[in-house]
């Protein structure tokens, strides 16, 4: 699958295959929004939670090449 055709699903059919097909890679949190992202093939879905509404508010696709997305995740962890 291809981020093209990722984006012309349905918001119902991009959850499932980014919940079920997805590989979860990392998250991070700003207050009371979560955001988490995901590998599908070979594109990144980003879906962020508002822990007070609590429900998904958003699902973004890129690809790599996006540094503006990817980077947020770029922290350094201690472990």
């Amino acid at each position: 699958m291809t981020i093209q055709e990722f984006e012309i699903l349905t918001e119902s059919e991009q959850y499932v295959i980014t919940f079920n097909k997805g590989e979860f890679i990392d998250f991070w949190i700003n207050g009371n929004q979560r955001f988490a992202l995901y590998s599908v093939e070979n594109f990144f879905v980003e879906v962020e939670y508002d822990t007070d509404k609590n429900k998904i508010i958003n699902l973004v696709s890129f690809d790599g090449n996006n540094d503006m997305l990817i980077n947020k995740y770029a922290f350094f962890r201690k472990y």
